[in-house]
């Protein structure tokens, strides 16, 4: 007659398909189909009392049953429905029609023992039914064998329990898993993965699982804790400002109450902290942010290095930098979130260097690339970053034979660069999309090219530390 529950919708109209109204069949479209006074989906019981017999009390309840099941959209709006047929069962308990209905509504919300008890009276009021046959023949296998798998599928949250007290929040998972697997539609088994997830810091599985176990009718204060709880972890306090108040609304008389109206007070000063960041970096942390520093370049971290490459021969250089330089940077950053941002780089460095046999030189080179930045809001006015650099650059370099000699150009190529930097920024209070910015870094050349042909060099140069100040600016 009706298969198991599938979705929602099919359920629905199943069940509508079934359910009496009044001296007639209720079809899908609502209407009424008159026929004889007490009409199945499939025939009329054998054995029915008269109908002046049957309480008008008990054919309203029936009926308003029948109004709750039109108007339910999901099985959790089943419930006045079923407590409908059950005052329809409890007034007229010689009449079968309401425990069918009341056993089908209770196998759609996953009351399985309760609704083989429905049809197990059902078929002793009416045995001989050709809706009787179909119980026999297909309803009461079928929930049979979903009670197995709600057998099974309490072990096994037995056993996520267990975990749990012992802190085996992993092992704990797995078994949750297998119990939502074997029996998805219980609210609290969905809870409880939900707060697995959630101890397993996993908060983006933890929200669908615990905004199910609501849907599924599992509406504990606990429940909207832990998805408050989630949200604001993901930087979403808004979200859970919205469940944590549903949540206080319902339970306001809770032992955890307290505890709910705590974390409340801490998601909203949440949510003002990142509104500030939002009106600093731009809505959902997307904006452009364009810094400019200057800063004073240390002695090399190590020895410069240069190969001549002849025929059947290499000739090895090796100079070392001396203790100054000056490097200056320009970023534009498109930031693609409140910790992630990417963009273009543009770098120029002069600095000095020293070889043997030659007077002090100088050592240019431009770079152009990309990057990539992290970022972490140690407060609203006070951000952490750290960024990875990569680009090409060119390279020039000129050295005199001796102290006031002829000066020689030796490092004129191309070569590809490499950085890492750390960057403080502090945002000004009152023009809080200007900041400061002091940072620190590392940039190195570990591959380049001199000359052309059998002149052809190929030149590194170490690692450099630098540190300097600047500006940043949100556009």
């Amino acid at each position: 007659m009706v298969s198991p529950v599938t979705s929602t919708r099919k359920t629905l109209s199943s069940i509508v398909l079934v359910l009496l109204a009044i001296g007639g069949l209720v079809s899908l479209s609502g209407s009424t189909v008159h026929a004889q006074p007490t009409v199945g989906a499939r025939a009329a019981p054998a054995a029915r009392p008269a109908r002046p017999t049957i309480e008008r009390a008990a054919r309203l309840a029936l009926d308003r049953g029948i109004r709750a099941v039109k108007a339910a959209r999901k099985p959790a709006d089943y419930a006045p429905a079923e407590q409908a047929f059950r005052e329809a069962a409890r007034l007229a308990p010689a009449w079968p029609n309401p425990l069918f209905n009341l056993g089908l509504i209770l196998a759609a919300q996953g009351k399985h023992r309760q609704a083989r008890r429905a049809f197990d009276r059902y078929l002793r009021l009416a045995p001989h039914t050709k809706d009787a046959r179909w119980l026999r023949s297909t309803k009461l296998p079928e929930l049979a064998r979903i009670s197995s798998k709600a057998y099974r599928a309490g072990q096994q949250f037995r056993r996520a329990l267990h975990g749990y007290g012992a802190k085996q929040y992993r092992r704990a998972l797995l078994a949750m898993k297998r119990a939502v697997g074997l029996d998805p539609l219980r609210g609290r088994y969905r809870a409880l993965l939900g707060l697995l997830y959630l101890k397993l810091t996993r908060y983006d599985h933890a929200i669908p699982e615990l905004v199910e176990a609501i849907r599924l009718g599992h509406r504990s204060l606990s429940v909207y804790i832990n998805l408050a709880y989630s949200y604001n972890r993901l930087d979403d306090p808004s979200s859970a400002i919205t469940y944590l108040r549903k949540g206080l609304a319902l339970h306001p008389d809770e032992p955890s109450v307290e505890r709910a109206r705590r974390n409340l007070r801490i998601y909203v000063k949440n949510r003002a902290r990142i509104n500030d960041l939002e009106r600093r970096i731009g809505p959902l942390g997307k904006s452009f942010n364009i810094g400019v520093i200057v800063s004073l370049l240390t002695p090399s971290l190590g020895s410069s290095r240069a190969a001549q490459v002849k025929l059947f021969k290499d000739e090895v250089e090796t100079f070392a930098s001396t203790n100054t330089g000056f490097l200056f940077n320009m970023d534009l950053d498109w930031r693609a979130g409140r910790a992630v941002a990417i963009g273009l780089s543009v770098t120029g460095l002069q600095t000095k260097f020293r070889e043997a046999g030659y007077a002090n030189g100088d050592f240019k080179q431009f770079a152009f690339g990309g990057q990539i930045k992290f970022m972490a809001a140690l407060t609203p006015r006070i951000e952490l970053r750290g960024g990875l650099f990569a680009g090409l650059a060119t390279h020039a370099g000129s050295s005199p034979l001796h102290p006031g000699g002829t000066e020689v150009k030796i490092a004129d190529g191309l070569g590809v660069v490499g950085g890492i930097s750390f960057e403080l920024a502090y945002f000004f209070k009152f023009f809080d999309w200007v900041g400061m910015l002091f940072e620190i870094g590392v940039i190195g050349q570990p591959l380049g090219f001199v000359g052309e042909g059998e002149d052809r060099y190929s030149m590194t140069t170490p690692p450099m530390l630098y540190f300097g100040l600047g500006f940043v600016s949100a556009l």
